[in-house]
């Protein structure tokens, strides 16, 4: 899922705290580096931020 608009951007904040059951990390890509901190900072399993993260 991209995530390059606000609504986009609260719907992938929803989905990776609904996905947690079973997970042992995250890896996000091509997302903002601020929603990427966002969801680093809101989850307690390790996130992995791919190349595809920008300003």
């Amino acid at each position: 899922m991209r995530a390059t608009e606000q609504k986009e951007e609260q719907k992938l904040l929803e989905d990776a705290k609904l996905s947690l059951t079973g997970c042992f990390d995250l890896v996000l890509e091509k997302i903002s580096t601020a929603l990427a901190e966002q969801i680093s900072h809101d989850l307690s399993i390790p996130t992995l931020v791919g190349i595809g993260v920008f300003r």
